[in-house]
């Protein structure tokens, strides 16, 4: 099976705050552990995690917006297809309703934004886990520091 990606998007993301200032971060960068520094590391773990998901839910926010669109949408042209058919002198079945909205280039574009703020949300969430998972491996990490420190003159964590 072939699968063609238009970009390896999930490593950097532009981040465009509300005074239109954008900030570029890589999730790489965020995610990478400093070993010397292991203390800053747990302390700056809470503050991450809670930055990236106040974004999901930020992007939660979006998508939903748009998707509340996209039922607007598509129920004023449900009511002007029926109109139409009704006009016409005809009695519309549900088929021929859903087939007018779905091939609608307004309802298909609206669509389309839909489905890429869900993309987006997405990858937000597994943008959380991934911080998640982080704060599940510095937690091993200071046990296996612990250790380490016990057994003076042992630099090897799991040789106790």
């Amino acid at each position: 099976m072939d699968i063609q990606l238009d970009s390896l998007d999930f490593d950097k993301f532009t981040i465009k705050d509300k005074n239109g200032n954008n900030v570029t971060i890589s999730i790489r960068d965020e995610l990478v552990i400093n070993e010397t520094n292991i203390q800053q590391e747990f302390l700056n773990q809470s503050g991450k995690y809670a930055y990236w998901a106040n974004l999901l839910e930020i992007i939660r926010h979006h998508s939903e917006t748009e998707n509340i669109k996209l039922e607007t949408l598509g129920s004023q042209l449900n009511l002007q297809v029926r109109q139409q058919y009704k006009q016409a002198g005809e009695k519309p079945t549900k088929d021929m309703v859903e087939s007018a909205i779905y091939t609608d280039p307004s309802y298909q574009a609206q669509l389309k934004e839909v489905k890429k703020w869900e993309y987006r949300t997405k990858q937000f969430q597994y943008i959380v886990k991934a911080f998640e998972q982080r704060s599940l491996m510095l937690t091993q990490y200071g046990a296996d520091l612990r250790k380490t420190n016990a057994h003076v003159g042992s630099s090897n964590p799991y040789s106790y």
